[in-house]
């Protein structure tokens, strides 16, 4: 966890968000995996900082995670063929 005083220069999108008041979270893409870094405003000891948290998510997870959106996107686009068919069972 790290906590900002003041706004760095290479500063992302959802960092500058933070400073603005906006609790944000970003995923950047890397060869070694995801980092998924989510920053909030807080207020501490010194007064209000940003506190930002960030984690190497492994490719592993990533592909599992595809997956997962995978199938469920499958599993609507079935779902929403339930009734037409179930329709058309019942004219045959």
């Amino acid at each position: 966890m790290q906590h900002l005083a003041e706004l760095p220069e290479n500063a992302s999108e959802t960092v500058r968000a933070a400073f603005e008041g906006k609790a944000d979270v970003e995923v950047i893409t890397g060869e070694k995996g995801d980092i998924v870094r989510a920053v909030a405003r807080s207020s501490g000891v010194a007064g209000r900082q940003d506190c930002g948290v960030e984690t190497l998510m492994s490719p592993e997870i990533r592909s599992n995670v595809e997956a997962i959106k995978a199938a469920y996107k499958n599993y609507q686009t079935l779902e929403s063929w339930k009734t037409p068919i179930k329709v058309n069972y019942l004219l045959i």
